[in-house]
């Protein structure tokens, strides 16, 4: 997979300050366990980026950190429910205190529900699909966002 960089017209807090390489950057993804998350993995190790990986799965969170690692990156999970705020705001100091800074922050964990009728799915179904594909991307940004902008370097955020 080769990363693109989408360049616009403003960057983090407006100002223009787009990655030109992963290499010795720091990642945090989101949903990393499988599926998109578990395939950025691998592709910002292949592209020598460190990553910071978050999921409530741990077994396929410790996988994707063994096969980073493996990839010759240094890779660090950590257990975390996007749709918990304060959560998230200690993932955000842990990934610091762990690299020094963050650099890239994908948002992609993502739920869906299945089985029923939309019109039938209970309340409590709805609020934790909400909690982690809407919350989930606020937290992230609340959370890492600030971190992101105080080293004043190069950043991207990518929402999936």
């Amino acid at each position: 997979m080769m990363l693109h960089t989408i360049r616009h017209d403003h960057g983090i807090a407006g100002r223009n300050r787009v990655i030109h390489t992963v290499a010795g950057k720091t990642a945090v993804i989101t949903g990393s366990a499988s599926g998109i998350g578990a395939g950025m993995a691998e592709a910002f190790a292949d592209a020598g980026a460190n990553l910071f990986l978050i999921d409530v799965d741990v077994d396929g969170l410790e996988a994707t950190a063994n096969e980073a690692s493996q990839r010759g990156v240094r890779a660090e999970a950590m257990v975390v429910d996007v749709s918990d705020r304060e959560a998230m705001k200690k993932a955000a100091s842990l990934a610091v205190e762990a690299f020094g800074r963050v650099d890239i922050l994908c948002n992609n964990a993502g739920v869906a529900y299945a089985g029923v009728p939309l019109d039938r799915v209970p309340d409590e179904d709805w609020d934790w699909v909400i909690g982690v594909n809407l919350k989930g991307v606020i937290n992230g940004l609340q959370a890492f966002l600030p971190e992101m902008e105080a080293h004043g370097g190069e950043g991207h955020i990518v929402n999936t």
